[in-house]
């Protein structure tokens, strides 16, 4: 019985849940409101035109956009950050991308894609 219903195989899930994990632990990603039971989310222009480009698949507007360093670690209103975003989506590409980016946000000091 195949459970999987995203259109990627067990190991792609796990991997992806592993780089999503590795990023939290490491602080590059965390929630401003960790902790509190109610909370209003208030997502920036910046977030949505990440998530846009999410859905879209636009890798360039993603490389344009990572100079808005917050918005990739920044929820929506269902706790994703934009990797959670790109993980549902089936651009491996995009994943990438946005991994990649927040590595180099806060690892790189030439931010360029």
């Amino acid at each position: 019985m195949n459970l999987d219903t995203s259109g990627m195989g067990f190991e792609e899930d796990v991997t992806t849940q592993l780089m999503i994990e590795s990023l939290r632990e490491q602080g590059l990603v965390t929630s401003p409101f960790s902790g509190e039971s109610c909370r209003i989310i208030q997502i920036t222009p910046e977030r949505e035109k990440i998530s846009s480009a999410i859905k879209h698949g636009d890798e360039q507007s993603l490389c344009e956009l990572t100079v808005h360093q917050q918005a990739f670690s920044e929820e929506d209103d269902t706790d994703y950050i934009p990797l959670h975003e790109a993980a549902i989506q089936n651009n491996q590409n995009i994943l990438d991308h946005i991994y990649w980016s927040v590595l180099r946000i806060h690892f790189v000091s030439d931010r360029h894609c």
